[in-house]
């Protein structure tokens, strides 16, 4: 039974009119005068079916299921001719509400740009007997769209593409009548954004894309998402000349790894896919476990792939990759499409109306897609832009029946190419294969709402093993993006085979600039020698303390003094204190021990010194032949003033605004994440307590100078004065000067 019937009727129909001239035009229909006049829209699919290379070699091209999309339309125009409303429930019946009827034709663009130029001209300038277009369906690159579309909309075809995906097509000044069943760039790019910062977590990623337009769009819609919808994010962008050589991907391969990302986005095609995978394995950014790649729509069915060797490069690199995309998918589709593959006669129908390549040595037309054809996956299951092409020939076709209007002259069904265009962006709306599909006025494109997104994961399929040591890959859809959020139907598998999603940073080292053990050391067992000596001039003081030198150098002073310096030799330990042993709360308790003891033991030291040497100064200057007596408790007070005042202020700097652990940055790394370190203590209101302090303690340190200077003449015995003036003196100056 053939699915493509009406199809086949209706090129014999043409053919037979054509050769006894029954055909005339009636705006963009060829009409098919009979017993009954039968208006046709000839719909010419522009989609690459094969390539070729610098010496003129042609090889079969199917990466991105070309010859399978083609078939959608073909289905699409059968459906619109019986009124098959199975796929598109809008389309039941349309054959007795529409006199159009619909035929489809190939044109190879080849992959590139002339191609496509040249075949639109060379189709819109066809005249009578040839078939003149009605639509164009197509292209699959936006870089192919764009120069088609500018020449088949000048010349009044409507031309809608399901996969030309660039922004740049919006642009209805240039292509006034291109139209599209998928989103632009733009929608597309806020879905794969919003995957990545919000279900990956990511926050750097490097992007490389191809230079035409559709890479060239799709980059600026992913900078213009992330400016709007993350902001914390960051992109680095490289390009990638389509069909870049080897020394132009390892280049660029370079450049990204020297981003130091660990997560990449691919804008490429296949071809271009595979070659920067391949050079990224080598450069150890791919197939590592480490680093991870996500690709738009460029890349296409690698789970279709054969012959992929399981510890080949290529094999490491695609294991746990992602694509994000436009969903469309439909059951009725697939199962029509499946009854297609398994009909004799429409595959006979489809080889004779596949594009045929002259050979370059007897210029014989060969058909050269026959193995697919007969391939026995052919059409066994729907691929990747079969939704969306089969849609843009519905819009075609339902378009197409809304605008058209019977010709005054002579009463014939006529259809202008302009209105055409305006009645499918400006009111036709149905349920497709890919969903709802609904246009932009504006633009012409579908809009984003009405559209699906979804994330497909590549992971080996581990039910295949044919001995030959080939392995490949299945397509696992694990996130849907609607309504504008993300919805997770089943766990990522990533390269370890685990869904742990990977770190978006490489790990680092982070230099602290601690103190050397060593250094600690030296610095105990200077605090150690300080201790101990204090403890043990401390000790002589008592034991020699009726010994007349030591009673004249007055003990009860000797003794504070030494504690002073005990005190000061205690501070070294909150310095030698390791944050990372203690935590924050015990290196921000060394913080503020450090000027607790720092002020209390100076303040000690020479409060003593002063009220020691005022003492002497007291009897020896004192008036010749009095007796004077100055107690201990006398000189005392001065001391007990200045310590008082220091454990005042640093009270309330205690209370108030206690010193805390700081971390100054020495150097970051290309995230802007510090990798040396410098730990100190600061507090926002320290200025006034350390003014204070600073004040009371030189004031403290000014007076025991000026005590030992009036003290210089008295004899060694009684005041070492001069020593101690000497001392002091230094102080003063290291405290000035630094």
């Amino acid at each position: 039974m053939s699915l493509l019937s009406s199809l086949s009727d209706l090129d014999s129909l043409r053919e037979n009119a054509s050769s006894v001239n029954n055909i005339t035009r009636s705006g963009n229909l060829d009409i098919v005068a009979g017993d009954k006049h039968v208006p046709i829209c000839h719909i010419v699919n522009f989609m690459p079916f094969s390539l070729v290379d610098e010496n003129g070699n042609r090889t079969v091209y199917n990466e991105l299921s070309t010859l399978e999309s083609g078939v959608a339309v073909m289905l699409a125009a059968q459906h619109l001719n019986t009124g098959d409303g199975r796929v598109v429930p809008e389309v039941a019946g349309l054959s007795d509400r529409c006199p159009i009827r619909f035929t489809v034709e190939w044109m190879d663009t080849e992959f590139i740009e002339r191609t496509a130029v040249n075949s639109a001209i060379e189709l819109t300038d066809r005249r009578l007997p040839e078939r003149e277009p009605c639509a164009i369906t197509g292209a699959l690159r936006s870089a192919v769209s764009i120069p088609s579309s500018l020449i088949t909309g000048l010349r009044g075809y409507p031309q809608v593409s399901g996969v030309s995906t660039s922004a740049s097509l919006d642009d209805k000044n240039l292509y006034p009548l291109f139209g599209r069943t998928v989103p632009s760039d733009a929608g597309t790019a806020v879905a794969a954004v919003l995957y990545m910062r919000n279900v990956l977590g990511i926050r750097y990623i490097a992007m490389v894309h191809t230079s035409d337009a559709y890479g060239t769009a799709y980059a600026r819609g992913m900078n213009d998402a992330i400016a709007e919808h993350a902001p914390d994010m960051t992109i680095f962008s490289f390009i990638l000349r389509f069909g870049a050589n080897k020394e132009e991907v390892k280049n660029t391969v370079t450049q990204l790894k020297q981003t130091e990302c660990m997560y990449f986005f691919g804008v490429l095609f296949d071809g271009d896919a595979d070659a920067v995978l391949k050079e990224a394995v080598k450069q150890g950014i791919a197939g590592d476990g480490r680093h991870n790649w996500i690709f738009g729509d460029g890349v296409g069915s690698v789970d279709e792939r054969t012959g992929i060797h399981r510890d080949s490069d290529l094999a490491r690199a695609y294991q746990g990759t992602l694509v994000t995309k436009a969903a469309g998918s439909s059951d009725e589709l697939a199962g029509a499409m499946r009854e297609i593959g398994d009909s004799a006669e429409d595959l006979d129908y489809l080889k004779s109306v596949l594009p045929r390549y002259r050979g370059r040595s007897d210029g014989e037309a060969r058909l050269i897609h026959s193995d697919l054809v007969d391939a026995s996956s052919f059409l066994s299951a729907q691929k990747l832009w079969d939704g969306f092409m089969y849609d843009a020939a519905i819009a075609v076709g339902l378009s197409a029946c809304a605008a058209a209007r019977n010709n005054d002259a002579d009463g014939t069904t006529y259809l202008d190419g302009t209105e055409h265009f305006s009645a499918m962006v400006n009111g036709v709306t149905f349920s497709g294969a890919t969903g709802s599909v609904a246009f932009d006025p504006s633009t012409g494109s579908r809009e984003a709402a009405s559209a699906s997104f979804e994330i497909v994961n590549f992971v080996e399929n581990t039910d295949f093993d044919d001995g030959s040591g080939t392995m490949r890959f299945k397509a696992v859809q694990t996130h849907i993006f609607q309504n504008g959020e993300w919805t997770s139907l089943l766990p990522v598998t990533f390269y370890d085979g685990t869904s742990d999603i990977p770190p978006y940073l490489p790990e680092i080292t982070v230099e602290d600039n601690l103190y050397a053990k060593s250094l600690q050391i030296v610095a105990l067992v200077l605090c150690g020698l300080i201790l101990i000596l204090s403890i043990a001039f401390s000790t002589w003081t008592h034991v020699n303390r009726k010994k007349r030198v030591c009673k004249a150098s007055q003990p009860l002073f000797l003794h504070i003094i030494c504690a002073g310096t005990f005190i000061l030799g205690i501070s070294i330990l909150p310095l030698c204190i390791d944050g990372e042993v203690t935590g924050t709360y015990g290196s921000d308790a060394a913080c503020m021990a450090f000027p607790w003891l720092v002020c209390i033991g100076v303040s000690a030291t020479f409060s003593a010194i002063y009220s020691k040497t005022h003492r002497i100064n007291l009897v020896f200057n004192a008036k010749q032949f009095r007796r004077v007596t100055v107690k201990p408790i006398d000189v005392l007070v001065p001391m007990l003033v200045v310590l008082g005042a220091n454990v005042v202020v640093l009270a309330v700097w205690t209370a108030l605004a206690p010193l805390e652990t700081k971390t100054g940055v020495v150097a970051t790394d290309a995230f802007d994440r510090a990798i040396e370190v410098y730990h100190y203590c600061d507090s926002d209101g320290k200025l006034p307590y350390g003014i204070s302090l600073f004040v009371i303690n030189i004031g403290a340190l000014l007076l025991a100078s000026y005590e030992a200077y009036r003290a210089k003449d008295i004899p060694l015995e009684y005041a070492e004065s001069s020593y101690i003036f000497k001392a002091t003196a230094c102080i003063l100056l290291v405290c000035f000067m630094g």
